[in-house]
């Protein structure tokens, strides 16, 4: 899913706490990839900016937005207070309107970065917002957070499987023919 220059900024511009943009961004993120589904699926694009219907799709956007967890970020809160702020709509049966897309300048195409990865939206926000420690996979790309003993991480988790598999099949090749 490719995010425009005028997208980003948009969301990023918003006077709210940050954490509550992230949301916002992942939020907007998944819209835009369902609509192309939809695209795929059905041929029709939905023009509609409705998001969420159960409580599964809420903790699962609070979960790749990356928002902290703790009272403060309580998503139910976080949605009430962006509904008193005037930039989703709360409806009915746990939809919201997502009416801050609207004011998204539509007139500029020009891509500042594609997501690939839909489990960590939030740190595609945190990477392009300059935050220290969300770092690209250097195998695979998909961005990861955190630090292994005071050193910032190399590889998302899958990857370093794969990595120590590989440092352990050279270390055992090495003894064997050290063996011999």
């Amino acid at each position: 899913i490719d995010i425009t220059q005028n997208e980003f900024d948009y969301i990023n511009g918003l006077d709210i706490d940050y954490n509550y943009k992230k949301l916002l961004f992942t939020m907007f993120t998944i819209k835009k990839l369902n609509r192309v589904v939809g695209e795929l699926l059905y041929g029709v694009e939905s023009k509609n900016n409705w998001f969420g219907r159960s409580s599964n799709q809420y903790r699962d956007v609070k979960s790749s937005s990356k928002v902290p967890n703790g009272k403060q970020y309580n998503i139910d809160l976080i949605i009430h207070e962006l509904d008193k702020l005037g930039i989703v709509k709360i409806q009915n049966r746990g939809q919201i309107e997502l009416i801050f897309i609207d004011n998204i300048p539509k007139n500029n195409d020009i891509v500042k970065f594609e997501i690939i990865t839909f489990d960590n939206i939030g740190y595609y926000f945190d990477f392009w917002n300059g935050i220290k420690g969300v770092v690209e996979c250097e195998r695979c790309s998909k961005l990861v957070k955190g630090n292994i003993k005071g050193r910032p991480k190399k590889y998302c988790d899958s990857c370093a499987k794969e990595k120590q598999l590989e440092i352990d099949r050279i270390y055992q090749l090495n003894k064997r023919n050290n063996r011999v």
